[in-house]
């Protein structure tokens, strides 16, 4: 896999700098090195806002799932996420209305 920054072509309001992304464009990566992040990993789970994360990566792409690898220093996990059809539907429009109101944002 490959760092990459990418623009959404079906949401234009979106765009993710991305850990990794396949050549086929269909599995995404993202690592995180810490050892709170990596306490829950062992136990297979995944903070909410690297959740977010995430399922903000897979709207952008399209792809069908993204690896979370955590690492502490030593030993790594892998945990597959899938994208979340809930999550699309509450974030979108609220990704959608705060790209508007940065793009016709009328300051002092």
């Amino acid at each position: 896999m490959e760092p990459a920054c990418v623009e959404s072509e079906k949401h234009p309001f979106l765009c993710a700098s991305l850990d990794g992304i396949s050549t086929c464009g269909r599995y995404l990566l993202e690592v995180k090195c810490g050892k709170a992040s990596h306490k829950k990993a062992l136990k297979n789970e995944i903070h909410r806002h690297y959740l977010a994360q995430m399922q903000h990566q897979l709207l952008v792409t399209g792809a069908e799932k993204c690896y979370y690898y955590s690492y502490d220093g030593e030993d790594g996990v892998c945990i597959e996420v899938l994208p979340d059809p809930d999550f699309a539907n509450e974030y979108l429009p609220k990704a959608e209305a705060f790209w508007m109101s940065l793009v016709f944002y009328k300051g002092n």
